[in-house]
């Protein structure tokens, strides 16, 4: 069986980058070895983000992301922004809203949230 462990992120600024991460997951940094900092888990055997310090910036938009589910995506939004990322986007489906943002480097993620009154069940 193969099971996703990490996912990992290419930066440049290696502490900054960390620190907007590990704030914005609400965890710990669980170490770092030369160009890698590996942060812990939201539970105990979840995926682990990772970044990876590179000297190359980023171009062009990424081919993969993360999202983030959350019951209040208002706060998520005010959160996010207040540790240093962009808002982008804005989408919707019928059951459920996102937003796009960039990390304080450019790379995108999404936040998430399903509408209130309706399910994803079907």
């Amino acid at each position: 069986m193969t099971a996703l462990a990490y996912i990992v992120l290419d930066v440049n600024d290696l502490e900054k980058e960390a620190a907007f991460w590990s704030q914005l997951l609400e965890v710990e940094v669980a170490g770092q070895v030369g160009q890698y900092v590996i942060l812990k888990p939201q539970a105990e055997s979840g995926i682990r983000l990772s970044l990876q310090q590179v000297d190359e910036p980023k171009q062009g938009k990424n081919r993969m992301h993360v999202d983030f589910h959350v019951t209040d995506l208002e706060a998520a939004t005010g959160r996010a922004i207040e540790l240093g990322a962009t808002r982008v986007d804005e989408h919707r489906w019928p059951t459920f809203m996102w937003r796009v943002f960039q990390d304080p480097e450019g790379n995108e993620f999404c936040i998430a949230t399903e509408l209130e009154g309706e399910s994803t069940d079907g």
